[in-house]
């Protein structure tokens, strides 16, 4: 029997309310029709949810990591999105594709993408369902390391480097000291988003109870 999904497809004429057409996944997908699903209307957490489902159930975890690398910033970012919905949906399949992942977190200059992936990857390190050898490690906490000095980088990606950092920091005997350094500095600017400032204080406060 094939499986059904609800998907958006062309904006609706001003006045109505959007139709949710059913897609039937009768045959395999490709990358192709897959981008011209994830392209296809306007995307809201209700239609994100769906491309999640449509990912895990089909088992189209390769093909939207690929088009998580796409040139075009919308596709990346639509597709790394319903990556992380299917994540919530079965881990398995994207802690299986880790070294995937991770070696795109280091090449993508995407910040929607940075974003998505570094919330992925605090989550496996969290729970241990992903182990990094030493080279992987320090490789990761220079990337984030660069992306929180970088200030060219939203804050909404910065605020994850600290949570990776935090975390990486029981593996790597130098981070502690340079993160809270780092973090300090950058809670007592001025014009230090209320965000960054709010995730300072929580990761400050969690020295003092240690």
């Amino acid at each position: 029997m094939a499986k059904t999904y609800c998907r958006p497809t062309e904006p609706p004429a001003a006045g109505r309310k959007q139709e949710a057409p059913c897609l039937a996944a009768t045959e395999p997908i490709d990358g192709a029709t897959l981008r011209s699903l994830l392209l296809a209307g306007s995307l809201t957490k209700g239609t994100n949810r769906t491309f999640g489902q449509f990912v895990a159930e089909e088992g189209l975890w390769d093909e939207t990591l690929a088009l998580a690398r796409d040139v075009d910033a919308r596709v990346a970012f639509r597709a790394s999105w319903a990556l992380e919905s299917a994540y919530t949906r079965n881990s398995m399949p994207l802690e299986q594709r880790a070294a995937v992942l991770l070696d795109d977190f280091f090449r993508t200059d995407n910040n929607s993408v940075q974003r998505i992936y570094s919330k992925l990857l605090c989550d496996m390190l969290r729970r241990k369902a992903v182990t990094l050898d030493d080279e992987e490690t320090e490789l990761l906490a220079g990337r984030c390391f660069d992306l929180l000095t970088d200030d060219s980088v939203p804050v909404a990606v910065k605020v994850w480097q600290v949570d990776l950092l935090s975390d990486l920091g029981r593996r790597i005997g130098w981070i502690p000291e340079s993160l809270t350094d780092l973090v300090r500095r950058l809670s007592e600017n001025p014009e230090c988003p209320p965000a960054m400032a709010s995730r300072a204080r929580r990761y400050l406060c969690s020295l003092q109870r240690k």
